[in-house]
Formats: structure tokens, C-alpha cells, sequence
């Protein structure tokens, strides 16, 4: 059974996040920076609450893809070429690039907010009632059980399906 792609796509799939995740990592960064500059005005708005979310999951999965990257896959799995790792660094990574999902939950709740003040005209000190708890617990909750799940079950585990 050979792999799904040739050689030369494989290396580009795995070098690729070196040079698109410090971007990312970068720009999250810079945006937790400028509401802890600010963190007495910035966290009075449910918009900058709802942006740190984003900020704080992006960053951790950015992160996690330039320290934990492709080296963190065992190396005699097929299809790596830059793998070095053991299963645990493959688990770890694995639960940390997990929390991307937080990023779209959070972005899709912002969009929701968005959609709330603008169209409907809600005010936000009534959002920040009933909508944020929610908005906030719901990425939380479901990336950490998801990460949590995927690590018990050694779903992170590249041969797992593997013949």
C-alpha cells in the first residue's frame, strides 16, 4: 500500500507550517499584548473578551505546530520524512495543534456577537449576561475534552489505523 501523496508533497505538507505558523503565532501574540497593555479598557468589551479567546487558542496551536511540528512524529511511521519523535511527542502535539478548533468556535461566536449588535441591535452589557458564558465555555469545554479524549484513546497515535 503505497502513500496518498508523492514524496515531494509530503516534505512541502511538513515544512509548510515553518513558515506559516510563526506568522500566526506572531500575530496572536501581538494582539494578547495590545489588550494586556490596555487591560482595564479592553476588557470592558465583550469584543476584545471574545478577540483573546482567539488570540489565546491560535497561539497555543501556532505554537504547538513550531515547537512540536513534524519532527514530533515517530520516524519510522511511512509517511513522514522529517519525523523524529516518539509517540508521546506525537499525543502531545496532537493535543495542543487540538485547540485550533477553539480558534473557529471563538470565531464563529465572535461572528454570532457580530450578528447579534449589528443586525439585531443587542446591547452588549445584555450579551455578556447570557451569550458570553456561553461563548466562552462552549470552545473551552469542547477542546479540552475533545484534546483530553484524543490523548486516553491514543487517537493523536499515527499508526493507530495503519495495517
Amino acid at each position: 500500500k503505497g502513500l496518498m501523496y508523492s514524496e515531494a508533497q509530503v516534505i512541502l505538507l511538513e515544512l509548510i507550517p515553518y513558515f506559516t505558523a510563526p506568522f500566526s503565532a506572531l500575530g496572536s501574540s501581538m494582539i494578547l499584548y495590545a489588550i494586556w497593555y490596555d487591560w482595564r479598557t479592553t476588557m470592558r468589551s465583550l469584543y476584545h473578551r471574545l478577540i483573546l479567546g482567539i488570540s489565546l487558542f491560535d497561539f497555543c496551536s501556532s505554537t504547538s505546530l513550531i515547537v512540536l511540528g513534524p519532527w514530533a512524529v515517530p520516524e519510522h511511521v511511512e509517511f513522514t520524512k522529517f519525523g523524529r519523535g516518539t509517540f508521546t511527542t506525537c499525543a502531545t502535539a496532537g493535543f495542543f495543534f487540538n485547540f485550533v478548533f477553539g480558534t473557529m468556535w471563538y470565531s464563529s461566536f465572535l461572528a454570532l456577537h457580530f450578528l447579534l449588535v449589528v443586525k439585531f441591535e443587542r446591547q452588549e452589557s445584555k450579551l455578556a449576561l447570557r451569550f458570553e458564558p456561553i461563548a466562552h465555555a462552549i470552545p473551552i469545554l469542547i477542546v479540552l475534552i475533545t484534546s483530553s479524549y484524543g490523548v486516553v484513546e491514543d487517537l493523536f497515535n499515527p499508526m493507530r489505523e495503519l495495517p
